[in-house]
């Protein structure tokens, strides 16, 4: 029996010959099942450690595969912020040289080494800066700006923008 109470096994002794058990076979009987359940509670013992060690371990190596994805995560954010910064500035640059030239024949947000695509689309952000650019480019800032829309001349949205 365990400490318990709970059953952890039989324990028997074998003769040659049937005979009743004699009172030294029962006290035998005591201390060998006695001595048993005390290495089956051991055994039982080292096996839930090992199991709870094992269990920690995982529970480590998830933790430092979450904060392993959220520096990813955050270096890419940061990445896609300063993406933005960058193409928010094209736009406000963009938007400044619009004043001379309405509508300019070139791409205006290719970056600092320029863009030889036409301009065929315009596209204004939320505080009313606009440019414009080609598709791969517009796309771009789309995508990374998200507050960017598109004014098109067949749907209207373009008249209010023409002339800045």
């Amino acid at each position: 029996m365990a400490r318990d109470g709970g059953l952890l096994g039989t324990f028997a002794m074998y003769h040659r010959t049937p005979r009743v058990p004699q009172e030294t076979d029962l006290a035998l009987a005591r201390v060998f099942a006695g001595t048993a359940a005390l290495a089956i509670e051991r055994h039982h013992i080292e096996q839930e450690k090992a199991a709870a060690e094992a269990r920690a371990e995982s529970a480590r190596a998830a933790l430092a595969e979450a904060v392993q994805v959220e520096r990813e995560l955050r270096a890419q954010a940061e990445q896609r912020a300063a993406a933005a910064a960058e193409l928010a500035a094209q736009m406000r640059t963009a938007a400044a040289a619009q004043a001379a030239s309405p509508h300019p024949e070139r791409c205006q947000l290719g970056g600092a080494a320029g863009c030889t695509e036409a301009a065929e689309i315009k596209i204004a952000d939320s505080w009313g800066d606009a440019a414009w650019g080609c598709p791969a480019h517009v796309e771009e800032a789309i995508i990374s700006v998200r507050s960017v829309f598109i004014a098109s001349e067949e749907l209207g949205g373009l008249a209010a923008y023409v002339s800045r």
